[in-house]
C-alpha cells in the first residue's frame, strides 16, 4: 500500500511541481507517528528529487542559476531538519495534526 502511495506522490509532484501535505493524511490514518511522518516524507522527497533531477538534466533544463538556487534550498533543507528533529517533541499530536 505505501508503494502505491509513493508512486502517486512521485506522480502527482511529476505534474504539479510540489504534493504539499496531500499525503499526510493518510500516512495519519496508516498509523504512523508524528516523527515517522516526518522521516518518511523526507525519504521520500530525497529519492522524488533525484529522480527529477536526473529528467530535467536529461531533458536540458539545467542552468547555473537552478544549480545554485537547489544548492541553496538543500542547505535550508539539512538545516530546517536538524532544527525540527528538537522541535517535534514538543509538539502535541493534535497541533502537528492541524
Amino acid at each position: 500500500m505505501l508503494g502505491i502511495i509513493g508512486f502517486c506522490a512521485g506522480f502527482v509532484s511529476g505534474i504539479t511541481g510540489a504534493i504539499g501535505l496531500l499525503f499526510n493524511r493518510f500516512y495519519l490514518r496508516f498509523g504512523l507517528k508524528k516523527e515517522e511522518i516526518v522521516a518518511t516524507r523526507a525519504a521520500n522527497e530525497v529519492f522524488l528529487h533525484l529522480i527529477k533531477l536526473i529528467i530535467y538534466i536529461s531533458l536540458g533544463l539545467y542552468s547555473n542559476t537552478a544549480l545554485w538556487l537547489g544548492l541553496t534550498i538543500a542547505a535550508a533543507t539539512i538545516i530546517s531538519s536538524y532544527t525540527v528533529k528538537y522541535i517535534l517533541p514538543y509538539l502535541s499530536e493534535f497541533l502537528f495534526k492541524k
